[in-house]
């Protein structure tokens, strides 16, 4: 009899944490699990439910949900925003559920809700918030996140400073780029260098600082453009109207290129000369793997995790501006050819499937 697993997560959206959890479930059904999903959060579908189709060809049922855990209320009440999730967890055909929202981890925890709990942390998990209350109540959720029957982090990034790492229940597993490997060179521009930034609109990716180092290059003489992949969300544009003031303010309408989110990657990439990620912080940045995949050059902001370096990145502060316009110049001279080589996605699906034969057989 086949094995039952129930995967929650909070959109399908066009971004790391769906395309990650698409990679777990064509591991586990390749490996003959059946398996459901609950979609926690779909406030708009447009942007909510890219990924639903692909996600259709592999799993037995999807349930949609419409929780706004944005709310003022949601927010100071996290377990009762996440309540209704617990009625589909709480079926004796599960074998395991895999989750990646905090608040619901630490719910089927702290209940024992599911027959096996699995947490996969694809993001900075931090005691952050101005709010001395807000962040002891996410100590408390973090504390029982740790207790579950197996913890994953992406990468080192994904885990908090507390956590003992040394417990055997704990692992990191690295997702791998969804693009094909580039095979022979890379491609310079001769007479000017184009920058990329990808992701969507808003501060935590930083496109502003992309913008400030494109005026700066420009500034001292140096032929920049620079290439904009991204998207906003309908009920929040703040962050994307900061971006086009700069722009008009600072004259770079023909400097900057905005490009659907849509648009092949591949192409994207070749377009390009140096891809940038001044995030201020990621759980990995799958975008600087797909950028070496295709022999492109990033630079990236040094907070973010080193396990995403396979030969072509590198890191600066995002308080040294000068250091970014020297590793970018660098980048270009040099063109480093560099031997990509690595089967990431092999890697991800022998040991995700190592990691949960462990965590059910016990």
């Amino acid at each position: 009899m086949k094995q039952r697993v129930l995967i929650i997560i909070q959109n399908l959206s066009k971004s790391g944490s769906p395309l990650t959890f698409l990679h777990v479930i064509k591991a586990l059904k390749k490996a003959k699990y059946d398996i459901d999903v609950v979609v926690a959060r779909v406030n708009d579908p447009r942007v909510d439910l890219e990924y639903l189709e692909e996600y259709k060809k592999y799993v037995s049922e999807i349930f949609l949900l419409n929780i706004k855990s944005y709310t003022l209320i949601n927010r100071l009440f996290p377990y009762h925003a996440y309540k209704p999730l617990l009625k589909y967890a709480n079926d004796s055909k599960y074998s395991f559920v895999i989750c990646n929202i905090f608040e619901v981890g630490a719910l089927l925890v702290k209940n024992h809700i599911a027959p096996k709990t699995i947490f996969y942390s694809l993001d900075r998990l931090s005691l952050d918030s101005k709010y001395k209350i807000v962040n002891r109540r996410k100590k408390r959720m973090f504390d029982y996140l740790g207790k579950s029957d197996c913890f994953i982090a992406l990468t080192s990034n994904c885990y908090y400073d507390w956590f003992d790492l040394s417990q055997k229940n704990h692992f990191v597993l690295l997702d791998y780029p969804d693009i094909e490997l580039k095979l022979e060179s890379k491609t310079f521009h001769d007479n000017k260098i184009v920058l990329g930034i990808i992701g969507y609109y808003c501060d935590k990716k930083n496109q502003l600082f992309a913008l400030s180092l494109l005026k700066k290059m420009n500034d001292s003489g140096i032929n920049t453009y620079l290439n904009i992949m991204g998207y906003y969300f309908d009920n929040d544009r703040s962050y994307f109207n900061k971006m086009i003031s700069f722009v008009n303010q600072n004259n770079l309408q023909n400097r900057v290129i905005f490009t659907d989110k849509n648009y092949d990657k591949k192409m994207f990439f070749e377009s390009i000369d140096v891809l940038l990620c001044p995030s201020h912080y990621e759980g990995l940045g799958l975008v600087i793997l797909e950028s070496q995949y295709r022999k492109t050059p990033c630079v990236a902001s040094d907070v973010l995790p080193k396990e995403s370096q396979i030969g072509l990145a590198s890191f600066c502060s995002l308080d040294k501006q000068k250091s970014w316009i020297e590793t970018i110049n660098n980048c270009v001279q040099n063109r480093k050819a560099v031997l990509i080589d690595k089967n990431l996605a092999e890697e991800f699906y022998h040991k995700l499937l190592r990691i949960i034969e462990t965590t059910i057989s016990k």
